[in-house]
């Protein structure tokens, strides 16, 4: 195990990956000022109908590719890498006709149908974009990778800020700019990306391709159902207001998404290289112990300070979007212990159980959207959202044990949890009872460090001080 090269791998894809989701964040102060949270909820809609389309394109042909590189011979990664994207390439482009002719087809019950146009025609480019950051990373590649992301970022950012302030185009200019991201990403690295591709794919590796997606797309569509299929019971059954607030609380979950994101990026590939050493199940059961505690301590912060960062990003007429971050910060967790958890799945090949996991979630889900969204509104939904991937994590922990068992610290993993609680359960009232002056401030920050400290017990001190010297130079 190459400890020191895994974890400056892992840093500049988690650095990428930051650097990717920070570009809405750095637009977010003028979308909360220039739109309504009506729009915003508009905007979000529009957005997660574009993201099932995302899914049906990719066909998870991200994880086939990382299954069997590492497989083939140096000789034939090219015609692999080629063969999928020809399926992207051919399933963007009918899935692209088939969504304009259904947008005109209803485009008399669709608000600001620019905007879907746009939107559709991100989706084949995002793909691509994100295939190509795939292979740099397969290739072991990262700063290649971290300069598609920044190219991509900034020009999403500028393009954004354009239309959005000076042209007043609107939710349109949100999804302009993410179709220019995609062309200038894929622009910028055109030359690099030329060599890792041949001239001609092989009809064997996409059937395999198509064998080991296929069975995962149900799980793809459902998960996009866990995190956007709120969207719509918030707008039938509550406003557009609603479903803006939770967008907000949904962004805020981001930054712990993105760093669960990074490290299993990071983290598919070396597993998958390691797999057959003996002592493999030992290592995946330390790096799932450290994943949770890594992810606990990003969402400590965020609880104690929702209410400043929701100011800070969106501005006071969105402060109604506080009460839903703790919930969905829980929920955050479980949606990146699921992801973690399918790299132990994956060893086995079993990769329908990812679907069954997360069908399973998404029908805990739906029943708790149906049963909460009309009383609880925005809360109801976060709550749902929380019932859906507690299940679906739950569903993938049994499968992953059962397929390839690791040797895991109920103990350790328990304590962590509690710590999750005690936290959801006092952050709300840490900001109702010492408000935001400076002793207000200085209380939560004190009980975040203390909370820190619990998590660094339940890992181990030791064994934290071992693995970072390991980081600074050894090899285990």
């Amino acid at each position: 195990m190459n400890t020191r090269r895994l974890t400056g791998e892992a840093a500049v894809y988690t650095f990428g990956i930051v650097l990717d989701t920070l570009a809405p964040f750095l637009v977010l102060p003028i979308l909360g000022r220039y739109l309504t949270p009506g729009q915003f909820g508009l905007a979000d809609v529009i957005t997660a109908t574009a993201g099932l389309t995302y899914f049906a394109v990719g066909f998870n042909l991200d994880q086939a590719l990382t299954r069997y590189y590492y497989d083939e011979e140096d000789a034939h990664r090219r015609r692999l890498v080629t063969t999928h994207l020809a399926i992207v390439s051919v399933s963007g482009t009918v899935f692209l006709v088939l969504g304009v002719m259904g947008l005109h087809a209803f485009r008399d019950g669709l608000q600001d149908l620019p905007a879907w146009h746009w939107a559709l025609l991100s989706v084949p480019l995002m793909v691509m974009s994100d295939q190509a950051a795939t292979l740099f990373r397969l290739q072991h590649q990262p700063f290649k990778q971290l300069g598609l992301l920044s190219v991509r970022a900034f020009a999403w950012v500028l393009f954004t800020f354009f239309f959005l302030v000076w042209w007043r185009a609107g939710i349109s200019s949100i999804f302009i700019g993410r179709v220019a991201g995609a062309v200038f990403g894929l622009g910028a690295s055109g030359y690099a990306l030329r060599s890792l591709y041949a001239l001609r794919g092989s009809l064997r590796f996409a059937i395999r391709a198509l064998r080991f997606s296929l069975p995962t797309l149900p799980a793809a569509f459902a998960s996009w159902g866990l995190v956007n299929a709120a969207r719509y019971f918030l707008v039938i059954g509550a406003s557009a207001e609603e479903t803006g607030y939770y967008g907000v609380g949904v962004r805020l979950t981001y930054i712990v998404s993105t760093i669960g994101i990074g490290v299993v990026m990071a983290w598919g590939p070396f597993f998958m290289g390691i797999k057959q050493e003996p002592d493999a199940r030992e290592i995946q059961a330390r790096g799932l112990l450290y994943f949770i505690a890594a992810n606990v301590v990003c969402i400590v912060p965020l609880l104690m300070f929702a209410r400043e960062a929701v100011l800070l990003l969106m501005g006071s007429q969105y402060l109604p979007a506080i009460r839903l971050v703790g919930p969905m910060l829980a929920a955050t967790l479980f949606s990146n212990l699921s992801l973690f958890l399918f790299v132990q799945i994956s060893v086995s090949e079993r990769t329908h159980w990812q679907s069954v996991s997360y069908a399973i979630g998404l029908v805990v889900m739906v029943i708790a959207n149906v049963l909460l969204v009309p009383a609880m509104k925005g809360m109801g939904a976060a709550i749902a959202m929380l019932c859906g991937h507690l299940a679906t994590a739950g569903t993938m922990w049994f499968a992953g044990q059962t397929v390839y068992t690791v040797p895991v610290s109920v103990t350790r993993v328990g304590i962590l949890i509690v710590v999750l609680t005690g936290c959801l359960v006092s952050a709300p009232a840490m900001t109702t009872w010492f408000g935001t002056t400076f002793q207000g401030i200085s209380v939560r920050a004190l009980l975040t460090v203390l909370l820190w400290s619990a998590c660094l017990a339940a890992v181990g001190p030791r064994d934290v001080v071992r693995f970072a010297r390991t980081m600074v130079g050894k090899r285990t």
